[in-house]
Order: structure tokens, then sequence, then C-alpha cells
């Protein structure tokens, strides 16, 4: 998606995973259109941003609780 901040225009996902760190980033949705916040889910309990709907839509819900699985997964004892 284009986002327009301080008349510059960027290219972001609604939700991405950032492998090396294991975070899942997302756009704050209780936020738009008047402030444009990243959050950074660290553990897959924090997944919980799709049940306070800071993630929204279907497609960002279902990426969210598919990339919670596998922090999840990372991060399960071994």
């Amino acid at each position: 998606m284009k986002v327009k901040i301080n008349n510059r225009v960027e290219n972001y996902k609604s939700v991405w995973f950032e492998p090396e760190s294991g975070i899942i980033k997302a756009i704050c949705q209780n936020k738009l259109p008047y402030e444009f916040e990243i959050i950074e889910l660290k553990t897959y309990v924090e997944a919980v941003a799709i049940k306070t709907m800071i993630v929204r839509g279907a497609p960002a819900i279902g990426v969210t609780a598919g990339f919670g699985i596998a922090q999840a997964c990372m991060q399960a004892p071994k």
C-alpha cells in the first residue's frame, strides 16, 4: 500500500515478518488515518493484536495469525 507521510510517498505492507529477528511488524490500524505507527509483535502471545483490532481485515488477520504460528515454532523450547 502507498502511504503518504510528511509529503513523501512510501510503499508499505500491512503486515510483514522479519525472519532474522523473528518479529512481526504491522501498521497500527487503530491510529489511522490521523497517525501512522508501525507496531512490533515480538512474541506469538502479542499476536493478540488481532483480538484488539490493531490488525484489521481478513487478509491481514490471516497473515498475522500465520506469522504468529511461525513465531511460536521459532520460540518453542527445543
